[in-house]
């Protein structure tokens, strides 16, 4: 196995790419704001562009309703360092990837991009929508660009690539589109690349010139668009749209929307998803820039019989044991503990609840022959097996599961401390566990519950251990015990702050010791780190969950396996460097998510989300991984024949 620097351009590429989309979007100039055919809506892309042309059978849309709006308030995000930015090496960049892939002017190239303004991906079931033919597709779909000036979408259009075929009503046609190859890396060459057949059954491209639209994807859903765009109902018609738009906030860049409800008409088990999904109200995403931050949320209303009873979710709770993780946490997850029944009663509602599930999938398998194989049955079988199961396992661990929702209290919060530099600790198993820790903090809710569960979770480590033929040593320690796991390190459990938490920590000492100084006073926390504290004070406190991850460090180790050499040359190409993101300091790029449930009676529920920074956060996270990733050798799984 040898190292190779194949991870090394992965993860340049990667920054690259998440680099290029923030740039890409800080060159458009605010002076594009309210250009002819942009009707309704703010600058701030408040209202959609494209849900007009689709039609009302849609069941998911998802759109950048104003991609000129969203470069302009890129500059806005604290983390970006918007005077270090030449947006014009990259508008002539893709100014002139336009001219040389689609053989334009250098004019007309820049009409096209200026005029470029939105995009939505948009589709729907034909088993729903009645369209579906005899061994037909599952799902119609298409992606949609709309240009704000029609005249330079036609232009591009003009283009020899383009060659009309079949008509869509009176709104617009089919194209096919030829390959164009020969071009220069990047742009240029990915716009070469796109091609379509105008005879396609699955994939067609098309014009409609009067709207400034075009679309790719399933000509039955495209000749949908042009009968919207000549009359027919649109999904701006439909009640579950409305009540998706109401929830919009202000200055809404990119939006997203799905009909769940739907989903119970689908056949077979159309019948299970309507006892999630039964809600009228859609599934609803959103993304916007405020406060110097990206905000995005998802809103996810639950209705039906597999949805738990009240007293099953946890109740909200301040959420503010995560404060008291070491700076050095790179991530961590918060959640509520705080239950409205004690732990006999939750046991004995969870059961019925299972019981419920299992009575209403037995009793919706279709008619069987008898002694004929029903999978309905089979699942039913299996939870009420399990239900079974419960007490032999209460009496094997030596406690019983109603002991664990007693043991833990309000809150409880699991962090990955890592002390040293991000990079480093990926480049081998041992750097890992040398180098990061594990910890749990949890407010301690029956100590005696709690005390029932660790000591079955120590006698089931040492009879594990033993059957492996190991011997298990534990150490006496301050308000409870640590062992050695398989030489990889030590398990501390103990009690602090007067028995009122719960301290559990796994992995490497200085990791370990970081952890513990910060819950003693004697080391900074992350509630001392104004970043933390910033992108905390963008979600709600009290919520049933929270994640965060400290992006600009895990993009701190990526920037730093760049090569210089490479730096420079990304400046050149795209008008910016790496050095563009903050990714230190009080200032750096952070991620926050904020989880909650809320319960608005018995078989409705409202899932919800709000993160700052979550896409760039999720991009971060597999960067350093990515840098120090090795290639393996194959290793025939045969030997070879002699």
């Amino acid at each position: 196995m040898k190292q190779c620097t194949r991870g090394m351009k992965l993860c340049a590429l990667a920054v690259v790419a998440l680099l290029c989309a923030i740039g890409l979007g800080a060159l458009f100039p605010s002076t594009v704001k309210g250009r002819p055919g942009d009707e309704g809506g703010t600058s701030a892309g408040t209202t959609s562009r494209l849900a007009h042309v689709v039609p009302a059978d849609t069941m998911m849309f998802f759109e950048g309703a104003d991609i000129h709006a969203f470069g302009s308030t890129v500059r806005t995000l604290h983390w970006v360092d918007g005077s270090k930015i030449d947006g014009s090496v990259i508008t002539k960049t893709i100014q002139d990837a336009i001219a040389q892939a689609f053989e334009v002017s250098p004019e007309d190239a820049a009409q096209i991009f200026n005029s470029f303004s939105s995009a939505a991906a948009a589709g729907r079931s034909p088993k729903l929508s009645g369209t579906m033919k005899e061994g037909g597709d599952d799902f119609e779909g298409a992606v949609l660009y709309r240009f704000s000036d029609p005249a330079a979408g036609a232009k591009l259009i003009a283009s020899k690539r383009f060659t009309k075929g079949e008509a869509i009503g009176s709104a617009g046609a089919f194209y096919s589109v030829k390959r164009k190859g020969d071009l220069p890396d990047g742009p240029a060459e990915a716009l070469g690349e796109f091609e379509a057949d105008a005879t396609s059954n699955y994939e067609r491209f098309a014009w409609f010139p009067a709207s400034g639209v075009a679309a790719f994807g399933h000509p039955d859903y495209i000749k949908a668009v042009g009968a919207t765009i000549e009359g027919a109902a649109s999904l701006v018609t439909s009640p579950a749209y409305t009540a998706f738009t109401r929830k919009a906030p202000a200055g809404t860049l990119a939006m997203g929307f799905v009909d769940t409800s739907k989903l119970g008409e689908i056949p077979d088990f159309g019948k299970y998803l309507a006892q999630v999904f039964g809600s009228p109200e859609p599934l609803s995403f959103f993304h916007s820039h405020n406060n110097g931050v990206m905000k995005t949320s998802f809103n996810m209303p639950l209705k039906g019989e597999f949805i738990p009873p009240k007293e099953l979710w946890a109740e909200k709770t301040e959420l503010k044991l995560a404060a008291r993780l070491p700076a050095s946490t790179v991530a961590a997850m918060s959640f509520s503990g705080k239950m409205s029944v004690d732990g006999a009663k939750y046991m004995e509602l969870y059961i019925q609840y299972l019981q419920r599930i299992a009575n209403f999938i037995r009793k919706s398998a279709p008619p069987q022959e008898e002694g004929g194989f029903s999978m309905e049955g089979m699942i039913a079988d299996s939870i009420e097996e399990g239900i079974r199961q419960m007490g032999t396992v209460e009496g094997a661990m030596g406690f019983k599961l109603s002991d664990l929702y007693d043991a833990v209290g309000d809150e409880a919060v699991i962090g990955w401390v890592t002390p040293g530099d991000i990079a480093a600790m990926f480049k081998s198993p041992d750097t890992i566990m040398q180098q990061t820790a594990v910890v749990m903090l949890a407010h301690v809710g029956s100590k005696d519950a709690l005390d029932k569960v660790l000591g079955g979770a120590k006698a089931a480590l040492t009879q594990q251990m033993q059957a492996m033929g190991m011997e298990q040593k534990f150490e006496e320690i301050t308000g409870g015990w640590k062992t050695n796991i398989m030489g990889m390190g030590d398990l501390r459990v103990q009690y602090i702050d007067n028995n009122q938490h719960l301290l559990v920590s796994f992995g490497g000492q200085k990791a370990v010791d970081s952890a513990i100084a910060a819950f003693g006073g004697t080391e900074k926390t992350l509630g001392q780190d104004p970043a933390f504290v910033k992108a905390k004070s963008n979600v709600a406190s009290v919520n049933h969950g929270h994640i965060w991850f400290d992006t600009g460090r895990f993009l701190d180790g990526a920037i730093k396996e760049m090569k210089d050499s490479d730096k420079e040359e990304m400046k050149k190409a795209v008008g910016f460097g790496p050095e563009v993101v903050r990714v230190t300091g009080d200032e750096r790029v952070t991620m926050m998510i904020g989880m909650g449930v809320d319960v608005q009676g018995d078989g409705t529920a409202t899932l919800s989300f709000e993160a700052t920074n979550f896409f760039i956060g999720i991009a971060g996270m597999a960067m350093p991984a990515m840098a120090s990733a090795e290639e393996v050798e194959a290793v025939p799984l045969m030997p070879k024949e002699e």
